[in-house]
C-alpha cells in the first residue's frame, strides 16, 4: 500500500476531497459488480446508499446554529454515521500499539472526541453538490467487504477523477467502514501519521488537546 501525507482532521482542512465524500454521493448508481467467493446477507454498496440518503434527507433542513433544531440535527446526523463508521476500529488502527497503552477512561475520551471530529469532517463534505461516483465492483467475502468507485467533479467535466476504495466489516448485521483509500492512500495510515507525530511530541494530552481544539473551531453542523 502506498504512504503518503493527506490532510488529516488535525491539519488545516478537515479532509482531502477524496477521503471527505466517505458517504457523498453513494446514491448515484453504477453497473458493473464482481461478487467473492462467500456473501454476506446484507449488502454493502446498498447499505452505503441508504446512509447517504438518510443523510441528505437530514442536512437538507438548514437550521441556523442558534434555533433548538440544532441539537436535533446533530444528534440525527451523529446517529446515522454511528451506524456506518467503525470508530473504535478505525481508532485501532490509527494509534496502532499505542491504543493498549491507553487506560480504558482514555480510550472512551478519545473515541469521544475522535467521532466527533470525524462527524465534523463528512458533513462539511456533504456541502459538495458536485461530485458524481459511479460503482466499479463490490467484493463480499465473509465478513469483510471491499467497494471500489470512481469519483469525479463536474466542474471541469471528469475534473480529478479518483479512486476511491471502502473496506467494511460485518457487525451486528450491519456493514461498517473501517477504512477509505484513495488513489492507493489510506485513511487509516493518514490518521496513524498524525497521531504517532503528536504522540512524540506531548504525548496523549498533546493528542487530546489538538483533536478538542479542532472540534471546537469546526463549529456545528
Amino acid at each position: 500500500m502506498r504512504r503518503a501525507r493527506l490532510s488529516g482532521v488535525l491539519g488545516g482542512r478537515s479532509l482531502p476531497v477524496g477521503l471527505a465524500v466517505l458517504v457523498l454521493g453513494l446514491a448515484s448508481g453504477g453497473e458493473a459488480r464482481a461478487r467473492g467467493v462467500t456473501s454476506a446477507p446484507s449488502d454493502p454498496w446498498d447499505e452505503l446508499r441508504r446512509t447517504d440518503s438518510a443523510l441528505e434527507a437530514v442536512l437538507r433542513r438548514r437550521v441556523p446554529d442558534w434555533s433548538p433544531e440544532a441539537d436535533v440535527v446533530r444528534g440525527q446526523v451523529n446517529a446515522i454515521l454511528a451506524g456506518t463508521l467503525d470508530y473504535e476500529e478505525i481508532a485501532r488502527r490509527a494509534l496502532d500499539a499505542e491504543w493498549s497503552k491507553l487506560t480504558s477512561a482514555e480510550q472512551r475520551q478519545f473515541l469521544r472526541t475522535f467521532s466527533a471530529l470525524t462527524n465534523q469532517a463528512f458533513v462539511s463534505a456533504l456541502t459538495r453538490p458536485d461530485l458524481h461516483f459511479r460503482l466499479e465492483s463490490e467484493m463480499v467475502n465473509g465478513p469483510i467487504a471491499t467497494v471500489r468507485v470512481t469519483a469525479w467533479g463536474s466542474r471541469p467535466a471528469r475534473a480529478g477523477e479518483r479512486r476511491i476504495e471502502y473496506r467494511l466489516t460485518q457487525k451486528r448485521d450491519r456493514w461498517l467502514i473501517y477504512d477509505v483509500l484513495v488513489d492507493e492512500v489510506s485513511l487509516v495510515d493518514s490518521y496513524h501519521d498524525q497521531f504517532a507525530r503528536l504522540m512524540r511530541r506531548g504525548g496523549f494530552a498533546e493528542l487530546m488537546d489538538r483533536m478538542q481544539h479542532k472540534v471546537e473551531v469546526t463549529g456545528r453542523y
